[in-house]
């Protein structure tokens, strides 16, 4: 998706929100695709109130399998059927509804999606708006074209035929489509015959789509009448929207209708089109409210009983069933100009007669026998506190706010269990709900406290009776409400307590199974929109004087160490009950006052958890740790895989997404959570950075290599806290990096939550901007090198930070190399060029090795990309061709010394990746380029010269050693006379010492090889680095032993069994090292270098390696010429050396080096041990080791000291002695006859 495209979708997106900000969701379901996800949370974040956001698997659109992305071609072939089209790479429209791509879904499979759909989802629901007798419930499904098509069908055959889906295509992006579901309740025995005393009722649902496709909310918000789409309203358009129609039968007792919306993108509910429906939608609620709420008239009139408000007097009154709901007309053609009315004069009230009726309503009481025996006792008769009162003088027979303290603890001591010798009192105890707790019938007193208000506010009255009537009616509520309060957090007075809240809570989640559901459809029950403005006033009575933990701290702690997120079969129980823990965690977090109450609990951050307690005791970690690893939920694996040899790859993949969808949904709701907490103030945000402070710190032990998981928390509860804080991260990472800079680079120098003694500080690990001095990466990349200077911003900076990038790169390029993509390449490339350049703004050698794998790693090859992630890339960006080269031979050098015990072998390692590097590159003439450029810097060049001569001289020699005596042990049991002979524990021992050298060998092999191979490209490219006086000796005398070792007199040693086992290939080697000869054949100071290898030099070694060559045609007969012609310069150059020395006679030991034990040309005194040697020598020596060699202290080049008067003596003598020997040979001229 591009950027204009999903900007433009947002809009869509926000403009069906704000269409739909006046309609009432009760639940949004979506499905987990980003377009879906994208409209579902913009519905969300535009309602008035809280709405839970359900994300289901079941609702994403129909998976194209192996058809996905290919180009559909609409020619069919005639004779071929459609797999046999696929099968041929021809991909056309399926011909039929049950053909599907590989891989992928038919129509079919989405129709039972669906059916899945209406069944288990959205059936429930109409179910429970009948039962409840609410015709305001709306519900929002966000989903995609094909789906929405399907789930409309499988919707209409609720009530007859099915329809073809076909005719429900063709949505725009964010169209909708309304559907109302209506189940009609009627006595079974209208219907069928039923068994006797059989009196359960038939619930028929009536399905009727009134608008298709509608996308008026993108005409600037300007919504049409009744047309589809963006057509002009046609009152004969009756194809989609009157498909179904109503039942024309009548209702025996209720109905309840559930609306629907399906958008492309979403499916949601909309109410109506046009500003006229929408008037008479909300008059028509407000009157089924009413009807279904208010009391009937009681056959006793009070004196006010033509102004109250509601009909409430003492008498019995009489019950009058709630006539249907007058049904909603469809949308008119026309927009009539509503006529003004004239304004009526406000109603009179009468207060004391409303608030007598108010509070006998409110608390189901009344002080007169009478009035108690008229409702068979169902209004309580308060008889003790009626003579209580008469006692007092006060009129018993009037009820005012003021007595509903006295009448709340007069009804709550009543026990229908107790036993009574008033005899006229008995009928009350026995008509007293037997199972009634105090919380239900507190309950029940607030919402009838919510219906009064309701009816008060619009019967019209004056503003000051209004006034008046609503104080009262808050003092009674407030009194309520504290009395639920002390019934919440008194063990005393609370026979069920917290629980009795958790239930409801249990029950926002519709997705969550009927174990969670309310078990009770009682009028003193609290319903899904009951909860909210119940708990805000509860926050609101208790939270100014401190006591809200106390009141809802428990119910938070039942309900988040509800018994459900501890069976074994977590995310995968039956019953979703996580889904109903987390729809009543939103809620409760949405308030203010409850969220700000849950981080100061003591159970939120608990100080003396461990790691792998802490999942279990904080409040959030039950629900943080549920995941999908076997290890913690074994239970997963049984029942999303059990009998998984004998299932289809189709059933298999379904169950992985199933997993993968709802763990997502999990993480989804959890960052909403978290999220939703930080926002309500800096105190609870404050908490929850410590929350994820003190989980980093608990579980340092991560950082480790080898962890015993029984140590640290779960690795479901990391993945969550990982998943939410990268959440958080998210708008921090747009694609233009354009709010980067926001992230504050000197955090940790500030912050103490996270602490840092145990962590290595280290100089840079930022983002590459960080490093930046312009601060502009990537647009421009960040210029190389990187000042000296490290900004103070990266000094105080973890050494993790950067760590985890290194590892996430190393990951992605060995996993999903085919992931990257050109902003990734670009990226990944900067990164490793600036820090292998740059490597002093990172102390762990590990680290910047890491960074050198990473590189090694991007240029395996993987599909069709011969050369990985960065081939290309290397090869052809200006930032590689120029920094490429420099990174390898400064790390190449850099890797040398690390520090740790295992530097030595360590460095190989590195080496080899570098040298693979350098094979991919080498034959781009630019980078070869390079390496002539960076071979100026003289002192450089050749530290990195003699570093690889170091290697190839311990390889060779090791690889050799280890083939030898391999060469014997083979030899040895190849005897099998012999070898029998020995003893059993003889044979075990040789054949271990035979596995151990083999596994060395094979190493030592590799590296010397590849070490060889670069000596070998370096030499032909430049050739005055390896002619400095500290190289060329060594250079010529590691050459000339490996010679004679590959065919010199023991050749025969390095034989083995199965040398491609030990990747050893002897001719390959011996082709490279006479390459070497070959590349510096015409330098006298390498003749002169060779000539002086008193040790290995032989003509006839060279002779016989020339024989081989020419042989096995390792080398043309050209190149061998020229191999012999040098070997004649070297024979030339020996004899005349060996002259010199001849002529110089017996050298005194104070002129001889005391390491090289060769006469010293340029004389040095070491500073700390004052020892004197030619500065040759030292400088060869530095190359290697820094120290002096004769007492370990550093040492730099720079430090040495000319012995001059050394110097002139040496210079004296070797004067002396070539003027003895040209008068010798004067003397033999003359001497001649």
């Amino acid at each position: 998706m591009t950027d204009f495209v999903t900007v433009k979708f947002s809009f869509q997106a926000e403009a069906l929100a704000k269409s739909f900000a006046n309609t009432n969701l009760t639940v949004i379901h979506s499905s987990p695709l980003e377009r879906a996800l994208l409209t579902a949370k913009a519905l969300q974040a535009a309602q008035p109130n809280f709405v839970p956001l359900q994300i289901s698997p079941l609702l994403r659109e129909q998976n194209f399998g192996r058809g996905e992305g290919q180009k559909y071609d609409v020619r069919k072939k005639p004779h071929l059927s459609f797999k046999e089209h696929v099968a041929q790479g021809i991909y056309i429209t399926p011909f039929n509804r049950s053909d599907r791509y590989p891989d992928g879904e038919s129509l079919d499979d989405v129709a039972k999606r669906a059916d899945n759909v209406v069944e288990n989802i959205i059936l429930p629901y109409v179910e429970k708006a009948t039962r409840e007798g609410n015709q305001n419930m709306h519900i929002a499904f966000v989903s995609h074209g094909i789906f929405i098509a399907e789930l409309i069908a499988s919707l209409a055959a609720q009530s007859g035929s099915r329809p073809r889906p076909s005719q429900f295509r063709g949505l725009r992006n964010t169209g909708y489509t309304r559907v109302v579901v209506k189940a009609v309740v009627r006595k079974r025995d209208f219907l069928v015959e039923r068994d006797e005393g059989d009196a359960q009722d038939v619930h028929l649902p009536v399905v009727e789509v009134t608008q298709h496709n509608l996308c008026t909310h993108l005409d600037g918000l300007v919504r049409q009448k009744g047309g589809i789409g963006r057509a002009v309203y046609d009152p004969g358009q009756k194809d989609i929207r009157s498909y179904f129609k109503p039942s024309s039968r009548e209702t025996s007792q209720q109905e309840g209708i559930c609306e629907l919306y399906l958008t492309y993108g979403t499916v949601m509910s909309d109410n109506s089109s046009t500003p006229l429906d929408d008037a008479e939608r909300i008059r028509l609620k407000r009157l089924a409210k009413l009807q279904t709420a208010e009391p009937s008239e009681r056959t006793s009139p009070s004196p006010a009983a033509s102004t109250s408000t509601l009909p409430l007097s003492q008498p019995k009154p009489t019950v009058v069933k709630p006539t249907p709901a007058p049904k909603r007309s469809s949308p008119t053609p026309i927009v009539s100009s509503p006529v003004p009315a004239r304004k009526k004069a406000p109603l009179k009230l009468d207060l004391t007669s409303w608030e007598h009726e108010s509070v006998g309503f409110v608390f189901n009481m009344t002080l007169e026998r009478s009035v108690a025996e008229q409702t068979a006792y169902e209004t309580v008769w308060l008889k003790h506190l009626a003579m209580e009162l008469e006692a007092e003088g006060l009129k018993s027979e009037t009820l005012t706010a003021d007595l509903a303290d006295r009448i709340l603890i007069a009804r709550l001591e009543l026990n229908p269990g107790a036993m009574s010798d008033d005899l006229e009192y008995l009928p009350v105890l026995a008509s007293l709900p037997a199972q009634q707790t105090t919380f239900e019938y507190l309950v029940g007193a607030w919402k009838r406290v919510n219906t009064i208000k309701s009816a008060l506010l619009k019967k019209g009255y004056s503003a000051t009776d209004t006034q008046a009537a609503l104080a009262r009616l808050e003092k009674i509520r407030e009194l309520i409400i504290s009395y639920t309060g002390l019934t919440l957090q008194e063990p005393e007075i609370r026979p069920l307590g917290p629980p009795e809240l958790v239930a409801p809570l249990l029950s926002l989640s519709a997705l969550s199974g009927p174990l969670l559901a309310p078990s009770s459809s009682s009028p003193n029950a609290l319903t899904p929109s009951d909860i909210e403005p119940f708990l805000k006033d509860l926050a609101h009575r208790f939270e100014p004087d401190n006591e809200i933990e106390g009141v809802l701290g428990p119910v938070v702690k039942s309900l988040l160490f509800h018994e459900s997120l501890f069976r074994p079969e977590g995310l995968g129980g039956g019953d979703a009950s996580w889904r109903g823990i987390m729809g009543g965690l939103e809620l409760l977090v949405s308030i203010k006052p409850i969220a700000t109450m849950i981080t100061r609990m003591e159970d939120w951050n608990p100080k003396d958890a461990t790691a792998p307690t802490f999942e279990t005791r904080a409040l959030l970690g039950p629900l943080c740790r549920l995941g999908v690893f076997s290890r913690e939920w074994p239970a997963l694996g049984t029942s999303y895989f059990s009998d998984s040899e004998k299932r289809s790859r189709d059933d298999i993949e379904s169950s992985f997404a199933s997993l993968r969808g709802t763990l997502k949904s999990l993480q989804s709701s959890l960052f909403q959570i978290f999220n939703t907490i930080v926002r309500t103030g800096s105190e609870p945000r404050e908490a929850v950075l410590q929350w994820f402070a003190h989980v980093i710190a608990l579980n340092s032990r991560r950082a480790g290599t080898h962890v015993d998981p029984e140590t640290v928390a779960s690795d479901s509860f990391m993945i969550n806290v990982q998943t939410i804080l990268l959440r958080f991260a998210e708008p921090f990472m747009d694609a233009n990096y354009s709010k980067m800079d926001r992230i504050d680079p000197i955090f940790y120098a500030q912050s103490s939550r996270i602490d840092l003694k145990e962590e290595t500080r280290i100089k840079a690990t930022w983002v590459i901007r960080q490093v930046d001095p312009k601060k502009t990466h990537p647009n421009p990349l960040a210029e190389i090198p990187l000042p000296e200077e490290v900004p103070l911003s990266f000094r105080v900076l973890p050494e993790y930070i950067i760590e985890d990038i290194v590892e996430y790169f190393l990951f992605v390029v060995q996993t999903s190399p085919d992931k990257f993509e050109m902003t990734g390449k670009l990226e990944l490339m900067s990164f490793i060029l600036t820090f292998l350049n740059c490597t002093w703004y990172i102390k762990n050698p590990f680290l910047k090795a890491k960074i050198n794998d990473v590189l090694f790693m991007s240029i395996w090859g993987y599909g069709h990309e011969r050369h990985g992630v960065l081939g290309n890339l290397l090869n052809t960006h200006p930032v590689a061709l120029k920094h490429l080269m420099p990174a390898l031979m400064h790390f190449y050098i850099e890797v040398e010394q690390t520090g740790a015990s295992s530097q030595f072998y360590d460095k190989f390692n590195a080496r080899r990746n570098i040298s693979h590097v350098l094979k991919v590159i080498w034959d781009n003439p630019t980078h070869r380029e390079a390496l002539s450029i960076e071979a100026k810097n003289v002192d450089k060049f050749v530290r990195f010269i003699n570093l690889m001569m170091n290697d190839v001289t311990y390889l060779m020699n090791e690889s050799f050693s280890e083939l030898t005596q391999i060469h014997e042990i083979q030899m040895e049991m190849k005897d099998q006379v012999t070898w029998n002979t020995r003893t059993q524990e003889y044979r075990r021992e040789r054949e271990g010492t035979l596995r151990s050298l083999e596994r060395q060998a094979s190493s030592y092999t590799t590296l010397s090889r590849s070490t060889v191979e670069l000596l070998k490209v370096f030499t032909a490219e430049t050739k005055a680095p390896f002619m400095v006086p500290e190289i060329v000796d060594r250079l010529a005398a590691m050459l000339d032993y490996n010679l004679v070792a590959l065919v010199g007199p023991k050749y025969q040693e390095l034989k083995v069994q199965d040398p491609e086992k030990l990747k050893f290939d002897p001719k390959t080697l011996l082709s490279d090292i006479i390459q070497v000869f070959l590349n510096l054949s015409n330098q006298p100071d390498f003749i002169r270098a060779v000539a002086g290898d008193a040790r290995s030099f032989s003509r006839g070694v060279f002779e016989k390696a020339a024989n081989i060559a020419l042989r096995v045609n390792l080398k043309s007969s050209t190149e061998i010429e020229q191999l012999m012609a040098f070997v004649g310069q070297v024979e030339e150059m020996k004899m005349a050396l060996e002259a010199d020395d001849e002529d110089l006679g017996e050298i005194p030991e104070e002129f001889q080096d005391p390491l090289m034990a060769t006469i010293m040309r340029d004389p040095v005194q070491l500073p700390s041990s004052k020892a004197i040697l030619d500065r040759s020598t030292i400088k060869s020596h530095l190359l290697s080791d820094p120290t002096d060699p004769f007492n370990r202290s550093p040492l730099k080049i720079e430090d040495v000291m000319p012995d001059l008067e050394l110097k002139a003596r040496i210079d004296a003598f070797l004067i002396k002695r070539r003027r003895n020997k040209d008068q010798r040979d004067v003397d033999m001229a003359e001497d001649k006859p």
